[in-house]
């Protein structure tokens, strides 16, 4: 019966994404990263490829890679203790195979309190709440990476693990339950090393960037990043989300165009750190906030478009840094305006992707273009 949905599921998602729509004059993003050995692609979701054929072909067209929006993490294949339902992601790794996409998996473990499920947070462990809790990680990272074995080459293992505030690691009720955070933090991976192929990727991912009030939050990440190569914990790479524009502040003029403020030379510093240590890089959730962008659309599509390849410049410099994948490639399909982030001041919506809602695209594009095709060829 499984294999029958499955089948049936995959045949109309394929005829959904069979609608085409007029591409951008020019080459794909995908096609001018691949020249440089650069994967590029976004996050996708299962409901979007159901309901929006359109936007799924735009996806498809500019990606060689996809990673599930949320249909791996721990809250959508278990929403309640006894249930456990991988058909979500199912659905779509079958639509990104059908669309040829190599995918990534996002995640394991999220240390974060409110990104947990919420049976969790009110769960009773029982008499020793660390084998519980032990035996609960065991089976979850267990099941889901024998069941994506050979359908996933690059893994978020952990997400989030450290407090931006002061840089110190994060606990959760799950952790709470475990006993020692840096403990269970450490386990996740050695269970994924034990459970997938020796080639899968085991990636460490946080939203630290190149802004103000940033320091503490990447020292923590060095610490952590430190703490694994000593305690000889498998992981290969660092994830950068890259949510930009974020914590930036009405009138600022440090930044790009008078639109974001950032310290280049402590992000070199930080990118040097990460790769003296042997670990591999990518951008995981690229996006730019334009929450506090002051200017006419037209205009802060420019401002959005300059800060980007600012970063973009700068951390595809580095050779170790292998993958950009945005956290949505159109302005409809962003977290942004949902429950990410708080409104722009002026009611307008905001516009952090490289194509607008009629799937038009963007000086956005233009710059990941630049950006990519001017990046050193990774060998």
């Amino acid at each position: 019966m499984e294999t029958t949905r499955r089948a049936m599921m995959a045949g109309a998602l394929m005829a959904a994404t069979a609608a085409t729509l007029p591409q951008p004059a020019g080459q794909s993003l995908g096609n001018v990263a691949r020249r440089r050995g650069i994967a590029f692609g976004t996050a996708m979701s299962r409901r979007a490829v159901a309901q929006d054929p359109a936007y799924a072909s735009l996806v498809a067209s500019q990606s060689t890679i996809m990673v599930p929006e949320n249909e791996l993490k721990w809250y959508a294949i278990r929403p309640d203790p006894t249930t456990i339902d991988y058909s979500a992601a199912d659905d779509l790794l079958d639509w990104a195979e059908e669309n040829r996409l190599a995918i990534r998996g996002h995640n394991l473990l999220w240390q974060v309190e409110r990104r947990i499920p919420e049976w969790q947070k009110s769960f009773d462990f029982g008499p020793d709440p660390k084998r519980t809790a032990r035996q609960m990680m065991v089976e979850h990272i267990e099941r889901t990476c024998r069941r994506y074995a050979s359908r996933i080459q690059s893994w978020d293992v952990v997400n989030e693990a450290i407090d931006p505030a002061d840089g110190s690691l994060r606990t959760t009720s799950f952790s709470k339950a475990f006993g020692d955070s840096g403990e269970m933090v450490d386990l996740a991976f050695h269970l994924a090393k034990e459970n997938l192929p020796a080639s899968t990727e085991l990636v460490y991912n946080d939203f630290m960037n190149w802004e103000p009030s940033n320091e503490k939050h990447r020292a923590g990440v060095l610490r952590l990043l430190e703490g694994f190569r000593k305690r000889n914990v498998p992981v290969h790479a660092l994830g950068i989300q890259g949510h930009l524009g974020g914590g930036g502040t009405t009138g600022n003029t440090s930044g790009v165009g008078g639109f974001g403020a950032h310290d280049e030379r402590a992000w070199r510093d930080f990118l040097d750190a990460v790769t003296a240590m042997n670990y591999r890089l990518l951008i995981t959730e690229f996006d730019v906030n334009d929450r506090f962008a002051v200017a006419p659309v037209a205009e802060r599509d420019a401002q959005i478009a300059a800060y980007a390849k600012a970063f973009l410049d700068v951390s595809l410099s580095y050779p170790q840094l292998h993958s950009v994948l945005l956290w949505g490639m159109s302005d409809n399909h962003t977290w942004l305006r949902g429950s990410g982030s708080g409104p722009r001041a002026d009611g307008l919506p905001k516009r952090p992707c490289p194509y607008d809602d009629r799937l038009q695209p963007k000086p956005l594009r233009e710059a990941l273009i630049d950006a990519l095709a001017a990046a050193p060829l990774r060998s």
